[in-house]
Parts: structure tokens; C-alpha cells; sequence
């Protein structure tokens, strides 16, 4: 079908009806199409296909919540061009950023840093906070590691 063709089944017929009868599962898609594609035409077969992986809400295979707010979406969306790491650049992230992991560290008890310096990475002290959790010894791990806690100095 060429490009009018299509042009003209999207006025009659459903995105889903239309991409389903044009693109169907068997064609090759591991290579690039031979024509280019209308974006809500790839946005439907992409979810589509997610679609078969399930419902987030009411995965209780994981030991974690997948399901996520609409406002959480909404915050990754304005952020999502943001390059975190650049925190020179986006210093108001950066302050977030900061407070989430003070926040964290206070879950845990952690005491306040004497130097004003973290000693891990902040992933270190997830995997670290998960490891205690498992084994129910929060304390020892914040008093054996010391301070998790961010400053901005």
C-alpha cells in the first residue's frame, strides 16, 4: 500500500484495526521498514506489544511495586531531557536529588556526615540497604558504614 492509501484506510478505521491488517507479526522486525511509518502507527505496535507483558498493578510476582502514580509519570516527563550526572547545569535537580538521598539515609538511621563528604555512591547504599533489609540488621548497617548522608560541600 503506499503512503495515500494508508492516508485514507486511518480515516475509516481504528489506529489498532489499521495497524494490526498493515503490519502483521510475521513480517521481519529485526530490519528498518521499507518506507517510513506515521509515529502513532509505531507508538500502537510498540504497545501493543507491551501490552502482552501484563498489568503492572497487579504484578505480585516482584518483591516491588511496579505500579506508579500518574504524577510520577508526569515528573519523569518533564525531567526525562535533564542530564542528571551535569550537576552544574541543573543544580535545582541536583538539590532534589540530594534531599531524596538524605531522606533515604534517614530511613535507616544513618548519622550525619563529620566531613561533609558520602563515602559510596549512592547506588552502593541501595544495594547495601537492601542487603540489611534482607538480613534485618538496619542498625548495624548504619552504624557499621558510617554516613550515606549528602552534602553539598
Amino acid at each position: 500500500m503506499d503512503k495515500k492509501q494508508v492516508t485514507d484506510l486511518s480515516r475509516n478505521y481504528s489506529i489498532h484495526v489499521l495497524v494490526r491488517s498493515l503490519f502483521p507479526l510475521s513480517q521481519n522486525q529485526n530490519v528498518f521498514p521499507l518506507h517510513e511509518m506515521r509515529d502513532d502507527v509505531a507508538f500502537q505496535i510498540i504497545n501493543d506489544e507491551l501490552y502482552l507483558d501484563g498489568n503492572a498493578r497487579q504484578n505480585l510476582a516482584t518483591f516491588c511495586q511496579t505500579w506508579d502514580d500518574e504524577n510520577v509519570h508526569k515528573l519523569m516527563d518533564l525531567s526525562i531531557n535533564k542530564n542528571w550526572i551535569d550537576k552544574e547545569e541543573y543544580p535545582q535537580s541536583a538539590a532534589i536529588d540530594l534531599r531524596c538521598v538524605n531522606m533515604v539515609a534517614d530511613l535507616w538511621h544513618a548519622p550525619a556526615p563529620k566531613n561533609g563528604q558520602a563515602v559510596w555512591h549512592q547506588h552502593h547504599w541501595f544495594f547495601r540497604g537492601l542487603y540489611a533489609r534482607r538480613d534485618g540488621d538496619e542498625m548495624a548497617l548504619a552504624q557499621a558504614y558510617g554516613s550515606c548522608r549528602q552534602t553539598n560541600g
